[in-house]
């Protein structure tokens, strides 16, 4: 969902992308208007997945998606549980409603935006000189490899890529 800026009376939008191939190198796109400005819960996602499978289908031989994975982003964390149990319950109403239920979903929120730090012990160690400006010996060894920062961390690093962090972080 894309809102305009704070105090303004333009609409919110909400885009939904669908793969329709094995690959993930075919799209199926919607855009719409969401009814009130500022809405985080997707307005006509029933509809828009209807369509979604209904396109996967025609560019599948009339077969239609067997596992369905949703990734739901820009959501805030108060509006976690809300915007989960609509959504999921619309989608599995369009599914329901094309004779799909035993289609297997997995609903994920992404967020990018969160001021959680993890590292972990024994993770990468940056190198090489960095351009940080703290006063500290800098690095995560506190031998300055890092080129400035707030000293010794120890032997802690960074997480490896592709890590997830599927547990609730206080």
């Amino acid at each position: 969902v894309n809102h305009a800026a704070p105090g303004s009376d333009k609409e919110s939008w909400a885009a939904l992308v669908a793969s329709l191939d094995q690959f993930c190198s075919e799209f199926h796109t919607t855009v719409t208007s969401q009814p009130t400005s500022r809405t985080e819960v997707l307005s006509n996602l029933e509809e828009n997945i209807t369509l979604c499978v209904q396109t996967f289908a025609e560019n599948n031989n009339g077969v239609a998606p067997q596992r369905i994975i949703f990734y739901r982003d820009g959501v805030a964390h108060n509006q976690f549980e809300l915007v989960a149990q609509q959504e999921i319950g619309h989608i599995r109403s369009a599914l329901q409603k094309l004779g799909l239920d035993s289609t297997e979903l997995i609903f994920l929120v992404v967020q990018k935006k969160t001021n959680a730090r993890f590292g972990m012990e024994g993770g990468h160690m940056p190198g090489g000189k960095g351009k940080g400006k703290g006063k500290g010996k800098g690095g995560y060894d506190g031998k300055g490899s890092g080129g400035g920062g707030r000293g010794s961390f120890g032997n802690l690093g960074n997480v490896k890529p592709g890590t997830v962090i599927d547990t609730i972080v206080t």
